[in-house]
């Protein structure tokens, strides 16, 4: 059974506009693809978070472009560990797959922090929020108070958790829109 490509072609155009890439050109999804794993090396190089060597191996794969050396060195890296709890005979038994996932630099860290999943998934939720305030803000004429108001609304979140993400996202956000709308 084949997996399902992790993109379609109409979420590709939108991004890739968002990002700058002229759609019109016969090989934007290269250069798109291109950019969007280049991109996911250099938030892995900031967070180190070990789904993104994931991502970027299907990425690349998927598109047919060369596996990025960020991603084969997590993947070495990973397979130097796991073949030292082979030859020291650790963590066997029950605690095998938490102890392996650990390792790796899957789940969280310890009370009070976010995992691997959690974090890249709130990071592109806090994205889309933030691109909806901006919106809001040039399609309608907003104000940033009105527009953070009515994406609160839209997307049942509290006020200041939209004004958060904003407030994180509020560059790539400006910059995705005024790339979607001047292209």
């Amino acid at each position: 059974m084949a997996l399902n490509k992790p993109w379609d072609e109409a979420t590709d155009k939108i991004e890739a506009k968002q990002n700058g890439i002229d759609v019109t050109a016969p090989d934007w999804q290269v250069k798109w693809r291109t950019l969007a794993i280049s991109r996911i090396g250099e938030t892995h190089a900031k967070s180190f978070n070990p789904i993104l060597p994931w991502v970027g191996l299907r990425l690349a794969m998927d598109s047919e472009l060369p596996v990025p050396d960020w991603v084969l060195r997590y993947f070495y890296e990973s397979a130097g560990l796991l073949n030292q709890m082979i030859r020291e005979g650790k963590h066997r038994g029950r605690k095998e797959a938490e102890s392996v996932g650990r390792m790796l630099g899957f789940g969280a860290d310890g009370k009070g922090q976010t995992s691997a999943f959690r974090d890249i998934t709130l990071q592109d939720r806090d994205v889309k929020i933030a691109i909806h305030v901006v919106c809001g803000m040039v399609a309608n004429g907003w104000s940033q108070e009105k527009s953070v108001g009515e994406v609160a609304g839209t997307q049942k979140l509290s006020e200041a958790t939209v004004e958060r993400a904003y407030a994180r996202y509020r560059d790539v956000a400006q910059s995705r829109v005024s790339n979607f709308i001047d292209k």
